[in-house]
């Protein structure tokens, strides 16, 4: 089959596949069709003019290797830098092209449905289309400044992608030639357009390099690169601080990262998003290739998703004690202390003690001075008598912020009977939230204009500004709210007293239920309600309204155990279509994903849609072809 063909002219620079393929049949006679059956690839069933497209995205996936070097004499490094081909290379790794879906990453960048042409590059080099001509945002053409068209200029329709007249420059329609008579086109101001000239001829180019591997594959680590420049190339991670992306990319795109199953296809990295964060920050995509990419900074974007899951309650005088059922998100992104930074601060209802994730290590801790001052060495030295002169020498504290930590042990009865009583304020004002909701509407510091207008010393204010109610209007804005973030709020009955009250029939109650859930998980058996409620003899509803806390601890289980079922399956799934494989190979039969999907009973969406199935093809295929 080496000379199919007597007439073959080699490919023009920068030509695509499909431009050539159309010359190639008009010189022997031959349709498009004709020459694309003749090189197909063996999985391929028929050819079909409305997808040629696709042969210009990524023919290897369309087009036999071999054949196409036995027809055109053309060697896969040539016919795949006339497609977009090695754009793709560079973002993916080799298993993920076999399952890829190019449209998707190159977004609508790329021009599929009609035919773009310089009418001045026809007239010179008839019937040769050049493959960037079909990106969208390269308007212009880059020889004559002359802009692109894919209308003829007889009679203005548009041109298919594909269609056997191209060759000779004629219009698809009305046969007249796409290339104008007279040069009507005047030089025009291409701006832009040799930057982005620039930037999409180094991503097809073969020799030119691609994503450095930072993490996992190809694509993560694109992301990672991607945060990384959006940020402005500083460290460590952080969501606050990258630009160009919105908030809801940001966050699935870091679940994408983590290989979360719930992450839609829209959130995972693809080129017209690193392109608009390139063009914002006026970089070139070789800059994006180049880059950099920190172990730290790529170590803390692993590690960013425990920044905002909730820890727990840290007071041990505290009745939620290594407990996340009373933490309650507070109204602020973040807060300082110390030098430090805290991203997503919560507040423990119970004790109104502050916490957060340390932005830099990531680790959960308190926003403040309680526990780590005022309880394990304020308490201390003031019960056993020292002055409190003595304790701010001993500390090197002021005695302002000695006042501050008295304030709150004094409030939490944390002091002995004598000692609480030195620093309580004689007269005790009900209801002091009032009192703060008129300092907060006053311009000041609320410690100067409480003295101002009610005449509170330092102790009588910090007093009153660890009262429950105080702390939820300041950090929640609201007034008298007990909810908790873990749900034990969720019910209005339901509050810290009661659940003290309840702790023996709360313990009794998880007990029952973390036995049932361990069962359902040995069964691989999934957690129902009613089920559930026959199980510790309670409806779902009166658990839910008790002990919600018990409920969203559930819920959570009820997921694990979904996933651990579908894990089991997707198991029996790949073992299934090993077999198959397998079988279809002794069988001298081709193994293409057709003919695995209909001897395995799996639908081709569910392998495609499942890397761990997909890998299993590949690896099965190269083992028995390696044999």
């Amino acid at each position: 089959m080496n000379a199919r063909f007597t007439i073959r002219p080699k490919p023009i620079y920068g030509e695509s596949l499909s431009s050539y393929l159309i010359r190639i049949g008009q010189l022997n006679q031959l349709t498009y069709i004709d020459i694309s059956h003749l090189i197909k690839s063996d999985h391929r069933q028929r050819v079909h003019q409305r997808s040629s497209f696709k042969i210009d995205l990524f023919a290897q996936k369309f087009i036999s290797s071999k054949k196409i070097d036995e027809v055109l004499n053309l060697d896969m490094s040539t016919w795949k830098s006339m497609t977009f081909s090695y754009l793709y290379e560079k973002f993916y790794d080799q298993a993920e092209l076999e399952v890829s879906h190019e449209l998707f990453f190159s977004g609508n960048m790329i021009n599929t449905s009609t035919r773009s042409f310089c009418p001045k590059c026809l007239k010179e080099e008839k019937g040769v289309y050049k493959l960037l001509w079909q990106v969208k945002e390269l308007n212009v053409c880059q020889k004559h400044s002359v802009p692109l068209r894919d209308t003829c200029p007889t009679c203005g329709k548009r041109q298919p992608y594909v269609f056997d007249s191209m060759a000779n420059a004629e219009c698809s329609y009305c046969r007249n030639k796409l290339y104008e008579k007279k040069d009507e086109h005047a030089q025009v101001s291409i701006e832009k357009q040799p930057t982005i000239y620039s930037d999409w001829e180094y991503l097809i180019d073969p020799n030119k390099k691609g994503v450095t591997v930072w993490y996992k594959d190809k694509r993560r680590s694109a992301l990672i690169s991607l945060f990384f420049l959006a940020q402005g190339e500083k460290f460590p991670f952080a969501r606050e601080e990258i630009e160009a992306l919105s908030a809801d990319y940001k966050h699935s795109s870091l679940k994408y990262l983590k290989e979360k199953r719930d992450v839609k296809k829209s959130y995972r990295v693809t080129l017209p998003v690193i392109l608009k964060v390139l063009r914002k920050k006026e970089k070139n995509v070789d800059y994006f290739f180049s880059l950099q990419v920190p172990i730290d900074y790529i170590q803390s974007v692993i590690s960013e998703e425990s920044r905002y899951e909730i820890g727990t309650c840290k007071a041990p005088w505290c009745i939620s004690y290594e407990s996340k059922r009373s933490m309650k998100r507070i109204s602020k992104l973040f807060l300082k202390n110390d030098n430090k930074i805290f991203g997503a601060p919560y507040i423990c209802i119970d004790c109104n003690v502050i916490y957060g994730r340390d932005r830099r290590s990531g680790l959960w801790g308190e926003c403040g001075d309680i526990i780590e001052l005022a309880w394990k060495k304020v308490r201390p030295m003031v019960n056993a008598n020292f002055s409190g002169k003595s304790v701010c020498e001993t500390l090197g504290i002021s005695v302002f912020i000695l006042t501050k930590c008295l304030g709150y042990l004094a409030r939490h009865k944390l002091l002995l009977d004598d000692k609480k009583a030195k620093y309580t304020p004689s007269v005790i004002i009900q209801n002091p939230e009032d009192n703060f909701r008129r300092l907060m509407d006053l311009k000041g510091t609320a410690i100067y204009n409480a003295s101002e207008f009610y005449g509170w010393n330092h102790k009588e204010y910090w007093y009153y500004y660890y009262d429950h109610n105080v702390q939820q209007l300041l950090h929640l804005n609201k007034e008298n709210d007990s909810t908790d973030i873990a749900s034990i709020s969720e019910s209005k009955e339901t509050t810290p007293s009661t659940l003290k009250c309840n702790a023996e029939e709360r313990e009794y109650l998880l007990a029952l239920t973390n036995k049932y859930v361990q069962q359902q998980i040995e069964n691989r058996e999934v957690i129902t309600n009613a089920e559930y409620s026959r199980h510790v003899g309670k409806g779902y509803k009166s658990m839910e309204n008790r002990y919600p806390e018990i409920i969203k601890w559930l819920e959570l289980k009820k997921q694990l155990v979904k996933e651990l079922i579908l894990k089991d399956e997707l198991e029996k799934r790949q073992e299934k279509v090993i077999m198959v494989v397998k079988m279809l190979y002794f069988r001298e039969m081709n193994m293409s994903l057709t003919n695995v999907a209909k001897y395995s009973g799996i639908t081709r969406k569910y392998i495609r849609t499942h890397k761990i199935l997909t890998e299993a093809i590949i690896k099965t295929r190269e083992s028995l072809t390696v044999q």
